[in-house]
């Protein structure tokens, strides 16, 4: 396994350094965890916009989650999004973009 090229931020290498698996983990349990009500509000806004989550859109208000995978799982009001009704579009069911796209080998 070759090293990561240097002059990325210090977050990229504490990332690379991690078994892939253990860095899920870790990351499952924090967003399972039982975070006192007022951070997790605060998380859930700070997060909300640095990236540009629509808290609008979401059918429970902030105060309601218990914890951040039932924020990342949220479910959506029933007007929020609209779908293309082209048959030939391709609809994704998250709030993302594609990072990489290839083969796996």
């Amino acid at each position: 396994m070759a090293l990561p090229a240097f002059g990325r931020p210090p977050a990229y290498y504490f990332i690379w350094i991690l078994p892939r698996n253990s860095f899920n983990r870790l990351c499952g349990l924090f967003a399972d965890a039982q975070l006192p009500r007022f951070l997790l509000i605060l998380l859930i806004r700070l997060f909300s916009w640095k990236y540009g989550v629509n808290l609008n859109e979401a059918s429970k208000k902030v105060s309601e989650y218990r914890n951040f995978n039932e924020f990342f799982t949220r479910k959506l009001l029933p007007d929020a999004r609209t779908l293309d009704p082209d048959k030939e579009a391709v609809l994704s069911p998250v709030d993302g973009y594609w990072a990489n796209l290839g083969y796996k080998q």
